[in-house]
């Protein structure tokens, strides 16, 4: 029985932060402008960001105390896919359940024991899974025609000393209910609508098209609606105070009292609109639940239960009419915008398209800080003026900003947007007026000089020394993470540093400031990254918008990463808000903070907003569960399964990230590997550890380089053999990596039992007759991997 820890379930390493000290630095950024093509492009994506939602398959069931201890409740299949219960408490032991099934039958759970009652009882494919290190049993009934339909649950003997329990329902690949802010703006500019929908999967056959995953339930189907919406803060305790209630409405109420929610009406509009909305709220972070059961037009009842957290921001920036220009150099045109309400050095994403006589010129998106100008408060942006030359546009008094949009680094949350911001100008740089034939695009028009900097905080004592190696590879752990997530000695074909912070749970802009600080300092020439998990996303955001040794990787896969959510992570859409959320509520786990950036609406606007270059740099890997190979395999549908969190996050998964979430649009797609889970301790592989996938990562991370012949110069007579560096000149002068065997076989030298010498790629290999108990060595030959 596998103990289910946040450390098994999400696959992370716990490190202390106390005591740290932070110093701030310099970093260089990129100005990030692109062809006209890519205005429209990126529009017509940010416009239509309704996937940025939290979505959830689950349904907390309310039950209600019948005789003695034992409680009750029901609830409804409408799909024939399965579906699986979880059971979460706190007390000396389980309940005995009871399930009634919609044909009669009677199902009862004991322990890890599940029998069957019934005049014409069927055999249900069901697992159940009892960890009482966690306090959760998990109770997995697969298809099945006895499953569709009404439901009862009893829950029976509980002991007066069961707190914090729960009955959780997880629909296998059934509906979901999603939630998503409808007015895209700040969160900190409350008041703000959220909407609701219902979503179905596709079919094999429409997801196949390129179409959505989902259908929506359309609002005209659903004959009547009982949903309410419950706001909770992080401030508030997520601590039941009854002893004696059990997952009940009485519990419901008691939970609600201790903590205090604010309670929401959910309407459904005849438009056919499901929202709710909430006024403004404090600096802080929340929650936000519904409670959401709608009865269909044939009678089918769904019944989820909808989680939503997010942050309220302190930044109250807001873009003014106000700018400035003036010309750096030939190429070069400054420009200072006007913004209020923030703090100095406070560090801005400046999303913007730029137009001239009314024609598309290029983007510009960037990462800005605020400081004093001339005009007050404001942020720079440098574009590079031949851009304007490439449009063929003449307006020689100005140009126009459209479509702007002023962003927080870390969440990507909406801090202020305008329309268009026409900017005069006195003068251009003098290539803004050359011939459109004239112009090369190069990687100085599509990033900018290596000379604008922002200042960055980091944490002192990363980086306590430097290495002056010229270049390797950097290897990077995600969310939590630790420099357990890849086996360094696996990538032994040159240089190769691990990267470690002291804070396991960063925003994506912090992480990526800290990877590029100590990136930088490790390798003085250039590196490249293989990267697990959230380190892609902070790998990707480093290349985007940071000027590092990353830009300079003459590798053939500068970036490469492995379970990356580019799209953001339903697990996490669940595990954001007051506190752990929706999961250690249900788990009874808080090991480590919740991080915004990490949801499918944080991710989701960063991923479209990247720049091209950066995303055509890297090469991603996806991984899944897979499907059974058998008949019997899929009647043992629990085996196949990554994890715990495989049940509550739909689709084919790692246990972590969706294979639709770990889509990168211009990233260089590597293909999906099956039986491999996100993390050690699941039902699979730890995607870390393909040796395989990990061996040409290493080699691709790297210039391109080649073994060379088997060589073979001395023979073991005299005083041994000796193949070392010196005795073979024509080798290159480091190689990065060597091999040593007994001539004409394959046994490496290492397992030979003889002494050597020397034995490593700077010095090949030296065996000294003197040194071998029977007093002569055998006949040895050598490769050397050479750059």
């Amino acid at each position: 029985m596998k103990k289910l820890t946040l450390t098994n379930l999400l696959g992370i390493g716990l490190c202390s932060i106390s005591g740290l000290a932070l110093s701030s630095t310099m970093l260089p950024v990129k100005s990030n402008m692109g062809s006209a093509e890519e205005i429209f492009i990126k529009r017509e994506l940010l416009n239509d960001l309704s996937t940025a939602a939290s979505q959830s398959n689950l349904y907390l069931l309310p039950l209600e105390k019948t005789v003695g201890e034992n409680w009750s409740g029901d609830f409804f299949i409408n799909d024939i896919h399965g579906f699986s219960l979880f059971e979460t408490m706190q007390g000396e032991s389980f309940s005995h359940i009871e399930l009634l099934s919609p044909t009669g039958n009677r199902y009862l759970i004991q322990g890890e024991e599940i029998t069957c009652e019934g005049a014409n009882c069927v055999e249900l494919s069901s697992h159940v899974e009892v960890n009482e290190a966690t306090a959760v049993r998990t109770i997995s009934i697969n298809r099945n025609a006895d499953i569709q339909g009404s439901w009862q649950v009893r829950l029976n003997g509980l002991n007066s000393g069961a707190i914090n329990t729960n009955l959780l329902i997880s629909y296998e690949e059934g509906a979901s209910l999603a939630i998503w802010d409808a007015d895209r703006v700040s969160l900190s500019s409350q008041p703000n609508k959220y909407l609701f929908e219902l979503r179905v999967p596709n079919s094999e056959q429409d997801s196949s098209e390129e179409s959505a995953p989902y259908s929506v339930i359309k609002s005209a189907e659903i004959e009547a609606l009982d949903a309410k919406a419950f706001l909770f803060s992080h401030a508030e305790s997520a601590e039941y105070t009854s002893q004696d209630v059990v997952g009940t409405k009485e519990l419901k109420q008691s939970k609600l009292k201790s903590r205090e929610p604010r309670e929401y009406e959910v309407s459904l509009s005849p438009e056919g609109e499901i929202s709710t909305t909430i006024p403004k709220l404090p600096v802080g972070d929340y929650r936000l639940e519904v409670e959401f059961s709608a009865t269909m037009s044939n009678g089918d009842v769904i019944q989820r239960t909808g989680y939503y957290g997010f942050p309220v921001l302190g930044s109250e920036a807001q873009l003014t009419s106000a700018s400035r220009t003036k010309v750096l150099d030939e190429n070069r045109l400054s420009v200072d915008i006007g913004v209020e309400g923030v703090t100095d050095k406070e560090l801005l994403v400046f999303y913007a398209e730029i137009w001239r006589d009314d024609k598309p010129v290029s983007t510009i998106n960037t990462i800005t800080s605020v400081h004093e100008t001339s005009i007050g408060d404001s942020v720079t942006v440098t574009l590079d003026s031949r851009w304007f030359a490439l449009a063929e546009t003449h307006n020689q008094h100005g140009f126009e900003f459209r479509n702007i949009r002023l962003l927080d680094p870390n969440t990507y949350l909406l801090l202020d947007s305008k329309t268009d911001l026409f900017v005069p100008v006195v003068a251009f740089p003098e290539q803004e007026s050359i011939k459109a034939s004239a112009v090369k695009i190069n990687n100085e028009m599509l990033l900018g000089k290596n000379d604008i900097k922002v200042p960055v905080t980091s944490v002192q004592g990363v980086q306590e020394s430097v290495n002056f190696d010229a270049n390797g590879i950097v290897l990077v752990h995600g969310w939590c993470g630790n420099t357990s997530t890849w086996e360094q000695w696996r990538f032994n074909d040159g240089p190769r540093f691990e990267y470690n912070s002291p804070i396991t749970s960063m925003g994506r802009n912090d992480f990526a400031i800290e990877l590029a600080l100590q990136a930088n300092a490790e390798y003085r020439d250039w590196f490249s990254v293989v990267a697990h998990s959230q380190g892609g996303q902070a790998a990707v955001h480093m290349q985007s918008y940071y000027f590092t040794g990353l830009d300079n990787s003459p590798a053939p896969r500068p970036i490469q990463t492995v379970g990356t959510p580019y799209q953001g992570s339903l697990l996490m859409d669940l595990y954001v808000g007051s506190g752990a959320g929706m999961i250690n509520d249900i788990f009874n786990i808080n090991d480590c903070q919740a991080q915004w950036s990490l949801t499918t609406a944080s991710s989701i606007p960063w991923a479209i907003m990247l720049p091209f270059n950066s995303q055509q740099r890297t090469f991603y890997y996806r991984t899944t569960h897979g499907m059974p190979n058998n008949w019997w395999e899929s009647l043992q549908f629990w085996r196949w399964k990554c994890n715990a969190g495989s049940w509550v996050i739909p689709g084919p998964d790692d246990g972590v990230v969706s294979v639709g979430e770990g889509w990168l649009g211009l990233g260089n797609d590597m293909g999906i590997m099956t039986r491999e889970c996100h993390t050690g301790g699941m039902n699979f592989m730890n995607q870390t550890r393909d040796n395989n996938r990990n061996n040409i990562m290493d080699e691709m991370g790297r210039v391109p380089a080649s073994w060379t012949q088997w060589l073979d110069r001395d023979d073991p007579g005299g005083s041994g053999d000796w193949e070392n560096r010196s005795s073979h000149p024509a080798v290159c002068a480091n190689p990065w990596n060597f091999q040593a065997r007994r001539r004409g076989t394959t046994i490496p030298a290492t397992q030979t039992g003889e002494i050597f010498s020397t034995l490593s790629a700077s010095g090949g290999l030296v065996c000294q007759n003197a040194d071998q108990p029977d007093g002569v060595c055998f006949d040895y030959e050598v490769r050397f991997f050479c750059p």
